[in-house]
């Protein structure tokens, strides 16, 4: 339930000074020192800045902790440390684990959650009984005992994400969505003339369609879960593909599942759509994600099983087509490095590097 205002172990930045701002010029630059939290400011609910209560930040064996040991109920108090420094352009890379049990009185929602709190209001600026300062977080978590459950979503302490777009020749961007809830991972239709989106409510997730220049929302279809599913539009417009490889009737909403996941995999995400409209190409978790390939029949049933297109053990995600379908580009990263790479859907031959990348 502790949060880091924007990192805990190291950061890739162009900090003011640094290359006149050039965002592609990137170094690494530690943050925390493995000593002490020099450069560090602490602020808790309910307690003045830089009250560090019960020592609820610390340094132990190198390792910055947020520990609750001496709280007895928690009270919410929230607490959040923030670096001294503000940064524009970052990559940032952090290191994390969750230890002992949940401290008494806390709620449910913050079982082993963390966070980093980017875009944020100064901790001076904030109010002594402020649970949370004005931000974006990028949720830490950890994993419970039973079931899959996601890391890194975002969350929106007195802030929204709206999704716009800005047409061409026009001055301003227009806003399209006015929902507090967060909006995402948007797809425009073939024409160009919608635009599908994931709305999260809860423990729910919309597909939403709304008109590419603004208009009235049409409800496609909700599902439980807690990841922000991803779209992706057949040539004909009639159809679109979701994470977890289901169909959705654009005209009624009929949803079609395309795949059921053997023993060991999690989960099949990133759908993309062949120019042809025949196959689909999509990511498949099992602890390393790999691309896969379905076949689909005229009237989009599954054509057998999906053919594994690549064996590289790394994080492979986000395929796209090229545009005489012959070949499928893809990210594939491993530590903190990624790159694009692409492959032959015929299966001859072993994926090529595109363009190298770090991050």
């Amino acid at each position: 339930m502790g949060r880091i205002v924007l990192a805990l172990l190291t950061m890739m930045a162009c900090v003011p000074g640094m290359a006149q701002n050039d965002p592609n010029k990137k170094e690494w630059i530690q943050l925390f020192n493995g000593k002490n939290l020099d450069g560090w400011e602490v602020k808790i609910a309910a307690y003045d800045l830089n009250d560090n209560f019960g020592k609820t930040f610390r340094v132990e064996n190198g390792v910055m902790k947020t520990a609750y040991d001496q709280y007895g109920q928690f009270n919410n108090r929230f607490g959040h440390i923030f670096y001294h420094q503000k940064f524009s352009y970052y990559i940032i890379a952090v290191e994390y684990r969750f230890v002992g049990e949940q401290t008494p009185g806390a709620p449910d929602w913050a079982f082993r959650n963390s966070g980093i709190m980017v875009h944020s209001q100064s901790p001076q600026s904030m109010k002594k009984d402020q649970d949370f300062p004005i931000c974006i977080e990028v949720q830490l978590l950890g994993g419970k005992e039973t079931g899959e459950r996601p890391t890194a979503n975002v969350c929106t302490p007195g802030t929204n994400i709206e999704m716009n777009v800005k047409l061409i020749r026009s001055p301003q961007p227009l806003r399209l969505t006015t929902n507090p809830a967060w909006d995402g991972n948007p797809a425009f239709s073939p024409d160009g003339q919608s635009i599908a989106f994931a709305r999260k409510l809860g423990d729910r997730v919309a597909i939403i369609l709304i008109p590419a220049i603004g208009g009235p929302e049409r409800l496609l279809a909700e599902f439980h879960t807690e990841r922000a599913l991803s779209s992706a539009w057949f040539p004909d417009g009639k159809w679109i593909a979701i994470d977890g490889l289901a169909l959705i009737s654009v005209e009624t909403g009929e949803i079609r599942k395309l795949t059921s996941l053997p023993t060991k995999s999690v989960r099949d995400y990133h759908p993309a759509i062949s120019p042809d409209g025949r196959t689909v190409a999509f990511s498949r978790y099992d602890g390393a994600s790999e691309i896969y390939l379905l076949g689909l029949t005229p009237d989009l049933k599954p054509k057998g099983e999906p053919k594994r297109l690549t064996f590289m053990n790394r994080q492979s995600y986000r395929p796209t087509w090229t545009a005489d379908g012959r070949e499928v580009v893809f990210t594939s990263a491993e530590a903190l490095e990624s790159s694009l790479w692409r492959v032959s859907v015929s299966g001859s031959g072993d994926p090529k590097p595109l363009l190298a990348g770090g991050g």
